[in-house]
């Protein structure tokens, strides 16, 4: 047996554009046509492919565990597609700008009527859209549970907001990872540096709280 995709069905065609077999259009960025042409299952190396299916195999007990018999875990479980968003989405934007450095096509393509500004953007949608599919793999049991589980029908708000934090989180690994691809001539140190940069931007808070409420729990807000 083997996986059949069709290029032009959805969802197959967010893995596997089908190829373009006409003239691009006048006034389109051929930079965003062309990243958003690039196969997802092209991208990354053997060991994200690893942590992509290992982290989708720990989501189906997860998602059994914490969102329908004890719907008050469900951050738990928010926690987690946060997490694998951290690992995975850096990886399809780190490597944006940088690989143009290395295989010496940077220079051509600023060379194009095209503003950087409009290359950049070309490349942050076309990894945003590469990391937000696979994030939401994880996210679609949240919505089924909004269906199975009545707990969550006076709770749509709070429902609403986990997926507009997940959407951030996507938002921000993707553009720190931009950033550093543009910084950065070696995709190496692009990534190294963008994971580095990520775990502090999301553990500092934590961090940060749980040191004050240890050693200056006066100074915290009081819980009611």
């Amino acid at each position: 047996m083997g996986l059949v995709i069709q290029r032009d069905k959805y969802p197959d065609r967010l893995f596997a554009p089908a190829s373009r077999n006409d003239l691009l259009a006048d006034g389109a960025n051929p930079v965003f046509d062309k990243e958003m042409r690039s196969e997802i299952f092209s991208q990354g190396t053997l060991m994200l492919r690893v942590v992509i299916q290992v982290s989708m195999f720990l989501a189906l007990p997860l998602m059994g565990i914490l969102l329908y018999p004890w719907p008050e875990l469900a951050p738990w479980y928010i926690a987690y597609v946060i997490l694998f968003n951290m690992l995975v989405g850096p990886v399809f934007s780190a490597g944006s700008v940088t690989s143009e450095r290395e295989r010496e096509t940077l220079d051509l393509l600023l060379t194009t009527t095209l503003s950087p500004g409009q290359i950049l953007s070309a490349k942050l949608i076309s990894g945003l859209r590469v990391s937000s599919v696979l994030t939401m793999f994880l996210l679609w049991p949240l919505l089924l549970a909004v269906v199975m589980v009545n707990t969550y029908w006076s709770n749509l708000l709070t429902v609403l907001a986990y997926v507009a934090i997940v959407g951030m989180a996507c938002l921000t690994t993707a553009t720190v990872a931009l950033f550093c691809s543009v910084m950065f001539r070696k995709t190496s140190s692009s990534l190294m540096t963008t994971y580095l940069l990520i775990v502090v931007l999301f553990t500092a808070p934590l961090a940060v709280t749980y040191f004050a409420g240890t050693f200056f729990p006066d100074t915290l807000p009081r819980r009611w």
